[in-house]
């Protein structure tokens, strides 16, 4: 067997997982319980005037909004950091 016959196969296995990945839905990707964590720990870290853990925190919050189609909230939240300087 050659390298390409190998990395042609497992590519090919690649796939398969990938496709097999594809299958599970938004629901199961627990995006809630990973947006109250983000909002917990924004939360937090405006307590604590942390400002690195702000933008962090916002950041991460915007990216998963925008991950789920909302985009004016992600908006909102990216640029939750500018206002708080």
């Amino acid at each position: 067997m050659t390298c390409y016959d190998e990395a042609f196969e497992k590519a090919q296995h690649a796939l398969q997982v990938a496709r097999q990945i594809g299958r599970v839905p938004y629901s199961e990707w627990r995006f809630s319980a990973a947006r109250q964590a983000l909002l917990e720990g924004l939360e937090i870290a405006i307590r604590i005037g942390s400002h690195f853990s702000q933008v962090w925190a916002s950041w991460l919050l915007a990216d998963l909004l925008r991950w789920q189609g909302e985009y004016e909230l992600a908006l909102q939240n990216g640029n939750l950091p500018l206002k708080s300087r």
